[in-house]
């Protein structure tokens, strides 16, 4: 397992952060051992102890030293997501059961605080909360498992992160509908998901009181819909139950 861990160095381009930086560990030691710590399900302080008896492993990762657990946590923060994405494109690499396609991907957003302090708690001390991180997820819905994400703290609607997902999902994996709410509806949604990625949208087309839809993608939601399929992206809500 540790062997396809090593991969990861192919997703870091230099070997340190900073021409200025210290030297002690590259980045493909730290990314590797941050890794096969998630994948141990150990917490930081353990798994050091872990490393520091594990010979096969200092050996494989060439380490001259085991670093702190102060260092690998700092490191977790700066991993970006462009590498995150890239993770779990290999990690769906490692299983031998995966398929370059599925039938339907949920896609959905919701908010998370960075923070545990209740509103009251923040009125009551006179400290303002922090704003919440807005998070996008595509779910392969066979599997219930993550195919990408998007996380921001700005308000952007959901119509302009849409596309970002949408693509980096598809290159993970190819889906033949995506299902996603109201929010979502937009006819430059509809166009990138027909034409761009080759596959069929269940939206629900958003009722203005007009006596016509407009654009032709929509027109076609209209009359095609299926509930059924749409009833599918309730599986991206669990996964966020299972997040939260």
């Amino acid at each position: 397992m540790i062997s396809k861990f090593i991969r990861c160095r192919r997703l870091y381009r230099t070997e340190y952060s900073s021409p200025y930086s210290q030297r002690d560990f590259t980045q493909h030691q730290l990314l590797t051992l941050l890794l096969f710590k998630e994948y141990l399900g150990a917490h930081y302080r353990d798994f050091v102890q872990l490393v520091e008896i594990m010979g096969i492993i200092q050996e494989q990762l060439q380490l001259d030293e085991i670093p702190h657990y102060s260092t690998l946590c700092k490191f977790s923060k700066r991993v970006p997501a462009t590498v995150l994405n890239q993770l779990f494109r290999k990690a769906c690499s490692f299983m031998t059961e995966w398929k370059n396609a599925t039938s339907i991907v949920a896609i959905d957003s919701s908010g998370f605080t960075p923070d545990s302090a209740s509103t009251y708690y923040s009125v009551r001390t006179g400290k303002t909360r922090h704003d919440y991180l807005k998070t996008t997820i595509s779910v392969d819905s066979d599997h219930i498992s993550l195919l990408a994400f998007h996380v921001t703290k700005s308000r952007r609607h959901d119509s302009q992160i849409a596309p970002i997902v949408l693509r980096a999902s598809n290159r993970v994996k190819k889906s033949r509908y995506y299902v996603m709410d109201k929010g979502y509806d937009s006819e430059r949604i509809h166009q990138l998901i027909h034409e761009d990625l080759k596959s069929q949208s269940m939206i629900p087309v958003r009722d203005w009181h007009a006596s016509y839809v407009s654009g032709k993608y929509r027109q076609i939601m209209t009359n095609s819909f299926d509930g059924k399929t749409y009833g599918q992206r309730n599986m991206a809500e669990t996964v966020f139950s299972i997040l939260k």
